[in-house]
């Protein structure tokens, strides 16, 4: 992630007038939410791997 520093964002070499750079805090946020999203993901997988193997355990039945 990079983050740009000082007062004028719109130079040749940067983004064209009229767009808006995001601020630094910003990118982290953003950085933040989707860590915060994959874990969630990651957990609910775990969970529901969790509660089918608990069904398959209830029914004598190997889980699939």
């Amino acid at each position: 992630m990079t983050c740009n520093t000082g007062s004028d964002h719109n130079t040749e070499t940067d983004k064209p007038d009229g767009e808006i750079e995001p601020s630094c805090g910003v990118l982290q946020k953003v950085a933040s939410l989707n860590a915060s999203r994959d874990a969630l993901a990651e957990n609910t997988a775990t969970t529901e791997n969790h509660q089918n193997q608990v069904t398959a355990d209830r029914n004598g039945n190997a889980a699939a």
